[in-house]
């Protein structure tokens, strides 16, 4: 006999049932948990507020169960301070640690250390303080001079990166992207690296691309850089949005511990670890890897947060025991498949990925270059707050300045009537744009990421083409706008103020 509160009856275990659409016209052949029907009711008819449809990729964590709301409660009071190394929580801690370093292929998972930071933000400048003592203690070991240090990032990675650079007193070099190169070009950040330089960030899911950096190639360039200059420069992996998906997808190459220059990585514990908002992790490969001053009592990484909130670390322990390896793979599952869907109706409704697959469970898009719509992604971002969605549109930086992109995010909670629902309105505000008139003379709106391929198919992110390279139907000049109208509600408006 099962158990009342079986693992197959959470809240979270369930919500691949909620694949299927609701049944409108008949009865479902199987029943499903009360909360999860609830929950399903609520989506579909009852609540319709923003700050539920806020699909940006940094979507809210999904709702927790009733025994995890208990115990968080009962660990409101409770705080890990560096006082009592050796306290329950820290205990606790460094199991979450040593299991993180598992699902990373740390060779001795047991021997690496780690720490659990107030939000992924903070685990990533826990990782770049790291790389900086370090960098300063073989520098003083050798007796060179500790000034001007450096480290280099992708234009797509996180922004807390520019506050790091500030607070710390780094320059940062910025690895742009470029027309074929929207991810960290290793041999670009490779040029850049000299003695100076503490570490190179890889993201591996980029908070404005989706898109995961190339770090195996990077480490290989970087293994070359030190056979020829003996610098030594580590690799620090910013996965906050991907830290507990990747392990899980099969058919990822080497992002990880297993390279030789990743020392370092950092997660979020809210976006895929499923604990409530607050928590990161950073974790170390091994204990030799850090100065000794920053060991703390050498099983542990001493934080510059001296005293932390102990309730998400044991959240995020709870959550490990009660899914398990098998559970996480099921939710990491459904996520790539309800984005997989998504990204396949948004083709049909004539936008282009970014990436196709998208290798995180992210759909990022952008209107092709031969759209000619004469509206852009900004128009319909306003069009679909109305209907109860906040979709972020962003300018991708550097050589590709000129292409905006959208992205939504398929959350741990994310189900598929919820999907449905917004394709529904996504079509219904797209219709309604390409009946409206144009406001303004319009021309088609540039972009800098790809052009078709020959048989119509859209071009992978790796295979992208400069603008300089297109020729043909590209370069005709679209018809010609007429102005009068725009020109008489012009006149008709000022006109009206003037009364």
């Amino acid at each position: 006999m099962k158990h009342k509160d079986d693992i197959s009856s959470s809240h979270i275990l369930t919500l691949e049932r909620r694949l299927l659409s609701l049944p409108s016209a008949e009865l479902p052949r199987e029943g499903m948990p009360a909360h999860v029907a609830s929950r399903i009711i609520r989506e579909r008819m009852l609540d319709r507020g923003p700050s539920l449809h806020d699909t940006s990729i940094g979507a809210p964590a999904p709702e927790m169960e009733p025994a995890a709301c208990r115990l968080m409660a009962e660990l409101l009071h409770r705080e890990m301070s560096d006082d009592s190394p050796r306290a329950p929580e820290h205990e606790l801690e460094r199991r979450c640690v040593h299991i993180l370093a598992g699902l990373w292929n740390a060779p001795d998972p047991s021997k690496a250390v780690g720490y659990a930071a107030g939000g992924a933000e903070q685990a990533a400048i826990a990782g770049g303080a790291a790389a900086l003592l370090s960098w300063r203690r073989r520098r003083r070991a050798v007796e060179r001079s500790c000034e001007r240090p450096n480290f280099v990032v992708s234009a797509a990675g996180n922004r807390i990166w520019r506050r790091f650079a500030e607070l710390f007193d780094l320059e940062m070099r910025v690895v742009p992207l470029y027309p074929g190169a929207a991810t960290l070009d290793p041999a670009r950040a490779a040029a850049l690296c000299d003695e100076r330089t503490t570490m190179v960030v890889a993201t591996a899911g980029s908070p404005l691309t989706g898109l995961i950096d190339d770090i195996l190639l990077l480490d290989g360039q970087l293994e070359r850089l030190d056979r020829r200059t003996g610098w030594s420069i580590p690799i620090h992996v910013d996965a906050a949005f991907t830290g507990l998906l990747l392990p899980f997808r099969d058919s990822r190459p080497a992002w990880d511990f297993r390279l030789r220059w990743v020392h370092s990585v950092s997660t979020a514990g809210d976006r895929s670890g499923l604990v409530c908002p607050g928590l990161g992790w950073t974790v170390w490969r091994d204990a030799d890897l850090l100065p000794a001053d920053i060991k703390g009592d050498g099983r542990r990484f001493a934080p510059p947060f001296t005293c932390r909130p102990a309730g998400q670390p044991v959240l995020q322990l709870y959550h490990f025991l009660r899914l398990g390896r098998n559970g996480y793979r099921r939710i990491a599952e459904n996520r790539f498949a309800l984005c997989r869907y998504l990204c396949d109706r948004l083709t049909e409704l004539g936008f282009r990925l970014l990436a196709d697959p998208m290798p995180t469970p992210a759909a990022v898009f952008y209107l092709p270059e031969r759209s000619l719509r004469h509206w852009t992604l900004p128009d319909l971002a306003r069009h679909m707050r109305p209907l109860g969605w906040r979709i972020p549109v962003r300018r991708l930086p550097g050589h590709l300045h000129r292409t905006q992109v959208m992205q939504i995010e398929v959350g741990p909670d994310t189900g598929f009537e919820r999907i449905e629902r917004l394709l529904t309105d996504l079509e219904y505000a797209v219709s309604h744009l390409d009946r409206e008139e144009p406001r303004l003379p319009f021309s088609p709106a540039g972009t800098d990421l790809e052009k078709e391929a020959d048989d119509g198919s859209p071009l992978s992110a790796g295979t992208f083409r400069p603008a300089a390279d297109r020729t043909g139907a590209d370069d005709e000049e679209p018809a010609p706008f007429d102005r009068r109208p725009k020109i008489r509600r012009a006149a008709r408006s000022f006109l009206h103020r003037k009364r």
